[in-house]
C-alpha cells in the first residue's frame, strides 16, 4: 500500500505541473532535489508558452484528443486545436468516482476558463484520486483504474516524450516527473490487484 501511496503522490505532483503556473516553494524544491538553480519567471513563461498559449511556437497541447491527432513532419508538430468538449469519454470514469475537473484549483490564464476533461493533468489528478484508501476499498476500482490507465496511457507516454525533448531547463524537469509517474503506472498495471 506504501508504493500505492507514492504513487498517488507523484501523479498529484504530476498532474498539476501541468496545471499550474511554477511558485517560488516548487523552485526551490528543484532545487533541492536536482541542484538546479531555475529562476522562476523563466519557468513562469516556459510554462505559459509550452502549456497554455498555441501562439508562442513552444506549445505542446497538453489535451489527449489534441496530441492524439497531432501530425509530425521532420522535426515540426502541427495540432488541431482543442475541442470544448474534449473529455467526453472520460466523463463515465469520472463520474464514477464523483470527480469533477470543474472543482479542482487549477491556476491557468484567464483565456482558459474551461479545461477539457482529457487535459494530461486532469487525468493525472483523477488516478491519484482514485488511488486514495476510500476508493480503493470500493469494488471494481482496480478494473476500472487500469481500464482508464491503459486508455490513456499510449498518448501520455508520446507527450512525455515530446516535452522531455525540448531544450527548456523546467519542462525537462515536468517531463522528468512525468517520466516517474509512467513508471509507476505501468509498474501498477503490470501487478494483479
Amino acid at each position: 500500500m506504501c508504493e500505492v501511496e507514492e504513487l498517488r503522490r507523484t501523479c498529484d505532483i504530476a498532474g498539476s505541473l501541468l496545471l499550474k503556473s511554477p511558485e517560488q516553494e516548487l523552485i526551490d524544491w528543484i532545487k533541492q532535489c536536482t541542484g538546479q538553480n531555475l529562476a522562476i519567471k523563466e519557468c513562469q513563461q516556459a510554462f505559459y508558452d509550452y502549456f497554455c498559449f498555441p501562439q508562442s511556437g513552444l506549445f505542446c497541447p497538453p489535451y489527449n484528443h489534441v496530441f492524439s491527432n497531432g501530425l509530425r513532419h521532420g522535426d515540426i508538430w502541427q495540432f488541431p486545436a482543442a475541442s470544448f468538449d474534449g473529455g467526453a469519454e472520460e466523463e463515465d470514469f469520472y463520474q464514477k468516482f464523483n470527480f469533477a475537473p470543474s472543482m479542482l484549483n487549477i491556476k491557468l490564464p484567464m483565456v482558459h476558463k474551461h479545461v477539457p476533461g482529457d487535459h494530461f493533468g486532469v487525468e493525472l489528478l483523477f488516478i491519484s484520486c482514485v488511488l486514495t484508501n476510500e476508493n480503493l476499498n470500493t469494488p471494481d476500482t482496480w478494473s476500472i483504474l487500469k481500464g482508464f490507465i491503459c486508455a490513456h496511457l499510449p498518448a501520455l507516454k508520446g507527450y512525455t516524450h515530446l516535452l522531455g525533448s525540448q531544450t527548456d531547463p523546467y519542462i525537462k524537469v515536468v517531463a522528468e516527473c512525468l517520466e516517474e509517474c509512467l513508471s509507476g503506472l505501468d509498474y501498477l498495471l503490470s501487478i494483479d490487484s
